[in-house]
């Protein structure tokens, strides 16, 4: 409810989107988290929090190409975000591309 309190005051707050979509996603809501992820993205493509939690979600049902966009979409804002990094290395790996996961790994390095 605090949540969604905020978002009547302030729609495109991406946190309190985050936060409610953690909470949906947490009660088993995952319908309702996805509409509030499209619709935090929608306001804010370039948000991470949103990115991050909606690969998140991605992996656990097994979408990794889809994952994958999501994390590549952090870096397109920030290159050397660690954890969308070493995240996309490993849905890479999974994916088959040991090339595209080697990248990432060393970005995570510091190797460019």
């Amino acid at each position: 409810a605090a949540y969604r309190a905020v978002l009547a005051r302030a729609p495109a707050s991406p946190a309190a989107r985050t936060g409610l979509a953690r909470c949906l996603l947490a009660t088993g809501r995952d319908r309702d988290a996805m509409k509030e992820l499209a619709t935090g993205l929608r306001d804010d493509p370039r948000c991470i929090e949103l990115r991050l939690l909606a690969a998140t979600w991605d992996e656990t049902r097994g979408a990794l190409a889809e994952a994958a966009d999501h994390l590549a979409a952090i870096l397109a804002v920030d290159n050397d975000h660690v954890e969308a990094n070493r995240r996309l290395a490993g849905v890479l790996e999974q994916l088959g591309d040991v090339s595209g996961a080697v990248r990432c790994w060393r970005r995570v390095a510091g190797g460019g």
